[in-house]
């Protein structure tokens, strides 16, 4: 709002070093040792919302920064900060800083803009200087051709990369606003980017600054101004496609997966999922800060003989999963919601999660046939690969032949009575009868024993895991079950955000 009211040239009069030209002779870099304090220059405050930066439909370009003749385009780096309140430290960073956003406007050069991106999220005193020097490289000396246009494309990617991940100081926003809406109506081959910088600005302003820089897969489509796709995986085997924005925490993608699924159960969480371990996410976590972990990792694990292409460096082991945290009764459960949990609770039963003995999966593999047989409008399910495939856990198929098992589970099939006509009606059949398991809805966490007591003589030895459902808690081995105690007979004694400290009473 009121970008007229910002120019340029006020701010850099106020918080830059002289323009070189001001004085005959050149000035030694004067450098602060400690910073000054900056005060805004109107008590009007902004980023309060993201809907508090209005548009503006003055002309475009900042016709202020013409009257300071340090503040256009240089193919050479600072020699010194723009900024004149700059410790010691940081201005020698913002020297080296000039050189980064010089490799990243010229060869495009990937560690060099997640460089910048780093020091911006780590080093809150250098925020408004990138910004400052993305701006100034952004202010052509003459018309841009189209010789120098790649160079100022670049230069507009970057500043729309940097204000998805920090944002800058409150003293600086309003300038940078109003540079912004002066360029709305500028070069029409930047229009995207610069319609993108001001909606970035709004959220990074609203929603604060991330934790990593940014992986290669934002980078790509942050320069072609679209959100990142990111597949979720569902229990019915879909991955769905959700277009996330750099602003975008775990608890909002909570919300658009159900809004998309229609589901109304508030019992859902998001994970983040590798090689069969999960981590449920917290609601303020970033989106696109956790591909940045995965990239990290994936790109240390890359062999080298792997061609390097941004679809490589996100490693296939790592996926986000969408499912439900708490198991409710059946009966509170919407259609959609019920049908959800249906394909999650045949999951957890075909992938060991919920443990079964053979009669309980003959009856379970049974109603999960005839479910799919009734969807299909096919007796396919009832046949051997069918059944071994997809119906019987492996742990308890490997007992038999695939024809064997057809022949139990269509004996099976024909003792229930009667036999149900409709899918929905043998998704409540199958959750009446999991639910009858003792880990159903469990969720399974590591046990780190540091005292071992004579209980478990050997557990240091062992892989050790607690199983926590509506029923209690479940001490494990692979093999077999230590100890299992309901909730009464549980005590919390120490805990911390990480970590909690149970002792389990028989």
């Amino acid at each position: 709002e009121d970008a007229p009211n910002y120019p340029f040239s006020k701010y850099s009069a106020s918080h830059f070093h002289p323009p070189s030209s001001s004085s005959p002779q050149k000035s030694p870099l004067k450098l602060h040792s400690s910073p000054r304090k900056l005060e805004p220059p109107s008590p009007k405050k902004l980023g309060d919302s993201p809907k508090k930066l209005g548009d503006s439909s003055k002309k475009s370009g900042d016709s202020s920064l013409k009257k300071d003749s340090d503040f256009f385009f240089s193919p050479k780096p600072l020699t010194r900060p723009l900024h004149s309140n700059l410790s010691i430290a940081h201005s020698k960073q913002a020297v080296f800083l000039s050189s980064l956003i010089l490799q990243v406007i010229n060869d495009c050069l990937l560690s060099a803009l997640q460089q910048i991106c780093k020091i911006g999220i780590e080093e809150e005193s250098l925020r408004d200087e990138i910004f400052s020097q993305i701006m100034k490289q952004l202010c052509p000396q003459a018309a841009i051709t189209s010789l120098t246009a790649p160079t100022f494309m670049k230069g507009w990617e970057l500043l729309s990369i940097c204000l998805g991940i920090f944002p800058p100081s409150p003293t600086l926003t309003p300038y940078l606003a109003s540079f912004l809406y002066n360029n709305l109506k500028g070069e029409k081959k930047f229009a995207n980017l610069v319609q993108s910088c001001v909606k970035r600005l709004k959220k990074v302003l609203f929603y604060g600054p991330r934790k990593n820089p940014p992986s290669e897969v934002e980078i790509h489509y942050t320069k072609i101004a679209k959100n990142v796709p990111v597949e979720v995986h569902i229990p019915d085997g879909r991955d769905l496609k959700i277009w996330v924005d750099s602003s975008m925490k775990a608890g909002m993608f909570l919300k658009k997966i159900q809004k998309r699924l229609g589901l109304k159960s508030p019992y859902y969480a998001l994970y983040e999922s590798y090689k069969g371990m999960e981590r449920s996410l917290e609601s303020e976590e970033f989106v696109l800060d956790i591909l940045h972990k995965w990239e990290t990792y994936g790109l240390a694990h890359l062999s080298p003989s792997t061609p390097r292409s941004t679809a490589s460096s996100l490693p296939s082991s790592l996926k986000f999963k969408f499912k439900q945290r708490v198991f409710p009764s059946e009966s509170n459960l919407g259609r959609k919601d019920e049908a959800f949990l249906y394909h999650q609770a045949v999951n957890g039963v075909m992938t060991g999660q919920f443990p079964c003995n053979e009669l309980q999966a003959v009856t379970l593999g049974t109603l999960a046939a005839l479910h799919d047989s009734l969807k299909m409008k096919s007796d396919d399910p009832f046949l051997g690969n069918s059944i071994t495939r997809y119906y019987i856990p492996p742990t308890t198929s490997a007992s038999r032949k695939p024809s064997e098992w057809a022949q139990i589970v269509t004996t099976q099939k024909g003792k229930i009575s009667p036999l149900p006509k409709t899918v929905s009606k043998v998704e409540k059949m199958y959750l009446k009868e999991v639910q009858s398991l003792p880990f159903y809805g469990s969720t399974i966490f590591v046990v780190q024993l540091i005292n071992p007591q004579d209980l478990l003589p050997k557990a240091t030895d062992r892989s050790l895991h607690i199983a926590i459902n509506m029923k209690g808690i479940h001490l494990l081995t692979p093999t077999k079950t230590l100890q299992h105690t309901t909730f009464n007979n549980t005590t919390e004694y120490s805990t911390n955000p990480k970590t909690k400290i149970v002792k389990i009473t028989s």
